[in-house]
């Protein structure tokens, strides 16, 4: 299978587990753990739906956006930290300050009636900034990311020592974790298969 091939089967995945994080925070409300009421009509079904697409979709999605980041080093792309930083930043806040603006602050408005300090603190100075932490979260794993990548690119035990605490780490529930082990585990599988192919050569 060529890279491109590999891409765009990433792509796939990532998208459909865009809409089972969308279908698993639709379910939440049958959960009786979001908002201040229990639901007018109660749904088994959706309540556990929410509780197994919870087990691993955004797991999932953070891991194969480190494969496609390690994809993409590993082919000499992101050459430079500060512009590739840079990018990952506008394109993860954009639609961080829209989401906000037109849904997060306005329903938490609607049902909890918060003051603007609060509001400044959660969603300007991001302290626990509700579902909106996803994108913060991705924004601290491609910073850390990138300079691992090279720190590791000579050393193939620390490389892959790191990957697996990070890995650990994921399963421990620190989410983020799971895109950087998925980034220096790609990255010492590539360099094995490297190896292996020169010397065969």
């Amino acid at each position: 299978m060529s890279k491109q091939d590999r891409l765009q089967n990433c792509i796939f995945v990532k998208t459909i587990l865009m809409f089972l994080v969308i279908l698993g925070h639709s379910a939440a409300f049958w959960s009786e753990q979001w908002f201040t009421e229990n639901p007018v009509y109660e749904s088994a079904l959706l309540k556990y739906l929410y509780e197994w697409l919870g087990s691993f979709h955004v797991y999932t999605f953070v891991l194969v956006s480190g494969y496609i980041f390690a994809e993409k080093m590993s082919g000499g792309g992101y050459a430079r930290y500060i512009p590739f930083l840079k990018n990952k930043i506008r394109r993860l806040l954009v639609p961080y300050a829209f989401t906000a603006a037109v849904w997060v602050v306005p329903i938490s408005q609607h049902f909890f009636h918060k003051d603007m300090l609060y509001l400044l603190k959660k969603y300007v100075l991001c302290i626990y900034p509700s579902q909106l932490w996803f994108l913060w979260m991705l924004i601290g794993v491609f910073a850390a990311s990138w300079p691992l990548w090279k720190i590791f690119s000579e050393n193939v035990f620390a490389g892959a020592a790191a990957a697996i605490a990070f890995y650990c780490a994921g399963v421990a529930g620190v989410v983020g974790a799971l895109a950087i082990s998925a980034v220096l585990m790609k990255f010492k599988i590539t360099r094995i298969l490297i190896g292996e192919k020169q010397r065969g050569s």
